[in-house]
């Protein structure tokens, strides 16, 4: 017996019977073209005699052992179906899990592919070119409403979750953002009445090489209980660039959370000023200006 076919599937689309070949259990196919009745016997489950065709024997193993060859060795396949305790057992077990789950990854992936085609690279079957925009606003339009309400950062993370591709993108350039060393980032803020021109990018972090740019106006306001609220007042956009220097653009309408999400930031940022001040600490100086769009991109680090 050729060792190489120790292993092999066999698909049935009729019935079968069982006979006993050497040490193991044989599984004999049978194709009866009236799909007669029979008997299956597996390592695993029994069928009873008068099976129907078309009940769930889809898929199984057919293992074979040659009787003739007293001192071949049993391999570890066999081993495993003899002594379910057998390490080759746990190890086949957890490689056919693994291959399971890629499997399951990949079909999931396709599907969002096939259901959020702006949300993907043309590269992966998508419609979205590097360098390319996404609207966000489809993306809230179509994500359901228990991903689509809350924070802010929930509401990226349902995007994400849905769409998979870009959104994953934006995601992690959004993390960064709030993260991200006050040494790796340039601020500019623009007074303008009562708004502010917040414009925020970074090139690289300490571990990483991911770089964006954010840019929003922004409206401060006091609630009724007087919290201050940073509320964006027109379109917030940003650009995320990976390790592989492939970069997208995504504008946000102002319902949407990237505005809220810089306001929080900004917070943040300001609160770390104030203490540093405090202290009598140095701190980063802001840029004088906005950098714009074409600038960013000239900055960026070559791709190594």
């Amino acid at each position: 017996m050729d060792r190489a076919a120790e292993r092999r599937w066999a698909h049935l689309h009729g019935c079968a019977r069982a006979e006993t070949y050497g040490i193991l259990r044989l599984e004999l196919l049978i194709w009866p073209r009236d799909c007669g009745a029979g008997v299956l016997i597996s390592p695993s489950r029994v069928a009873q005699p008068g099976a129907e065709c078309g009940d769930p024997f889809k898929e199984m193993h057919v293992y074979t052992h040659d009787p003739s060859q007293p001192d071949e060795p049993f391999a570890d396949w066999e081993r495993a179906l003899i002594d379910p305790s057998h390490p080759a057992a746990a190890a086949q077990t957890e490689e056919d899990e693994v291959a399971a789950a890629e499997r399951e990854e990949e079909h999931r992936r396709a599907g969002q592919i096939l259901a959020w085609p702006r949300f993907h690279a043309v590269e992966e079957g998508g419609h979205v070119p590097d360098g390319g925009t996404v609207h966000l606003r489809d993306g809230w339009r179509d994500l359901p409403y228990a991903f689509n309400s809350g924070d802010p950062m929930d509401r990226l993370v349902g995007l994400a979750h849905q769409a998979g591709g870009l959104a994953h993108r934006l995601l992690a350039g959004v993390q960064s953002l709030l993260k991200r060393r006050d040494d790796n980032t340039r601020t500019c803020i623009v007074p303008d009445g009562d708004e502010l021109l917040v414009t925020v990018w970074s090139t690289s972090g300490c571990f990483s090489t991911r770089s964006w740019w954010v840019q929003t106006t922004l409206q401060p306001r006091r609630d009724e209980y007087n919290e201050l609220r940073l509320l964006p007042v027109a379109d917030t956009v940003m650009i995320v660039r990976n390790a592989s220097g492939a970069y997208t653009i995504y504008e946000d309408p102002e319902s949407g959370p990237l505005g809220p999400l810089v306001g929080r930031w900004l917070i943040a940022w300001q609160g770390r000023r104030a203490v540093r001040d405090l202290m009598g600490w140095g701190q980063a100086d802001l840029a004088p200006e906005p950098i714009s769009v074409p600038d960013f991109l000239a900055s960026l680090p070559p791709v190594s």
